[in-house]
């Protein structure tokens, strides 16, 4: 029986891919500082948020893919705290009256619950590099706070956890594929009890980035809390930073409760009203729910780890399934696409800037599996339809790479080649068979690629080695 149970809640904070921010119509770009910051980002007197539909179109689909019960009015909400990248002196959150309550999310067979996802807006930063500087580039840009229940039990679960979150967000085109650091960071609560006695003090870890760095920061921090309960002291309820290079948690202040934020209803943003109507509609536009793709997938033959390949990048299981044209086979679709295709594509280009359509991939596919043109042929057949945009049987036959049927045929060829080698051919007869291969590519070179490899090298053994 375990001594101590350690129990782990998270509050999510992940910035929305909207175009604007969530009150101002700054652009949520990349660039040098403090150049795409609106009039209300920098809360200039007389400014006032105007909400981006974008972001609550988003929201909705989040609450959708896990399960929430969306409310049909929410409020938002002024959190008081002075920071100097947070201009106005509050953020606006929503506290009392969130987005969406309830729903879960399923790891390992287990499911985590989750108690509310809120809008809010993201801070500025503070750049402490030559001097201290303030940037608002990212002041005002929409995020989404999921805060889970206190359901996680590890390091290892926690992890589990949060990359399925992130997949699961990323998959909903809610966020980004690629974030930004910062974009997707955690805040994670950690209790340890004994299983006789109720939980003990909380410990906020505040605002860490990274997978490594959480897991760390949990592995630390959970030993810190044990070791004060074995010493008979309190654990302190608090709020703590962790220290990547010494790998420890650190105090930063004691945790605050609702009366030091001060939180207020925001009298400048009316109450967000979402009809039953607008969510079914947005449900009609959501993609197939990510758990059901991945078991279609798994009984087309894939391992999971190919499954994940897949579903792990935009775009390519779409690509993958619609290659999927009469009978080709599934494993030898993904091995093409995977690496032939994805190998011819340039440079930092993505299975989404692929001008070849999926069903002329397949149609390549079939070929090869009708002994229509051989593996090695239909390589380069597939770069020049990536150039050159022909069906597959054209090329193959205008380049005369149309594989050889004929049994007769590819056994004089090989005959031919077998006399034109007498010393390789005694080497061979004396046992030293590595020899074969070579008079195999000789064939290969005389029928200019159209011979099928497997066969030559039946044949040549054949009539080697008797």
């Amino acid at each position: 029986m375990l001594k101590y149970q350690i129990v782990i809640g998270l509050e999510i904070h992940c910035q929305m891919r909207t175009k604007q921010k969530l009150f101002s119509p700054a652009l949520f770009e990349q660039g040098p500082p403090n150049i795409h910051v609106d009039w209300f980002d920098a809360a200039l007197p007389g400014s006032l948020p105007v909400l981006n539909p974008e972001a609550v179109h988003l929201a909705t689909r989040a609450g959708l893919c896990l399960g929430a019960k969306i409310h049909s009015k929410s409020h938002f909400d002024r959190k008081h705290y002075f920071y100097p990248d947070l201009p106005s002196g509050y953020q606006i959150t929503q506290y009392f009256s969130p987005f969406a309550k309830g729903g879960s999310l399923v790891i390992d067979g287990r499911r985590i619950g989750i108690e509310q996802i809120q809008i809010e807006q993201d801070s500025g930063k503070t750049i402490t590099q030559d001097g201290q500087y303030i940037d608002l580039n990212r002041n005002g840009l929409g995020v989404l706070e999921i805060v889970t229940k206190p359901e996680l039990h590890s390091k290892e679960e926690t992890i589990q956890f949060l990359k399925r979150m992130q997949h699961l967000l990323w998959y909903n085109q809610i966020i980004p594929p690629e974030m930004d650091e910062g974009a997707f960071r955690s805040d994670v609560n950690i209790s340890i009890k004994r299983p006789e006695q109720g939980l003990q003090n909380r410990v906020e870890l505040k605002h860490i980035v990274k997978f490594s760095s959480i897991e760390k920061a949990i592995e630390y921090e959970t030993q810190r809390q044990i070791s004060l309960l074995e010493n008979n002291q309190t654990v302190e309820q608090e709020t703590r930073g962790f220290d990547l290079k010494t790998g420890k948690t650190y105090r930063l202040r004691s945790k605050e409760e609702m009366e030091d934020y001060n939180y207020i209803p925001d009298a400048d943003v009316p109450p967000l009203l979402v009809s039953q109507d607008y969510i079914s509609h947005i449900q009609s536009q959501m993609p197939e729910p990510l758990k059901e793709r991945e078991e279609r997938l798994l009984s087309l033959g894939l391992t999971e780890g190919q499954v994940q390949q897949l579903v792990n990048e935009p775009g390519l299981s779409e690509y993958f399934e619609k290659s999927l044209i009469k009978n080709v086979e599934p494993q030898r679709a993904f091995n093409w696409i995977t690496i032939d295709l994805q190998g011819n594509l340039k440079h930092q280009q993505t299975i989404l800037d692929c001008d070849l359509a999926p069903v002329q991939l397949g149609k390549l596919l079939l070929l090869i599996q009708d002994k229509k043109v051989s593996q090695l042929q239909a390589k380069k057949v597939l770069q020049i339809m990536m150039t050159e945009h022909k069906d597959p049987w054209t090329i193959v036959q205008e380049q005369g790479w149309v594989q050889e049927q004929s049994e007769e045929k590819l056994e004089s060829i090989c005959k031919q080649v077998i006399e034109m080698h007498p010393s390789l051919v005694k080497e061979i007869q004396n046992g030293k068979h590595k020899a074969i291969p070579f008079l195999v590519g000789q064939v290969m070179k005389q029928t200019k690629g159209s011979a099928d490899p497997v066969k030559t090298r039946e044949y040549l053994t054949k009539l080697l080695i008797k």
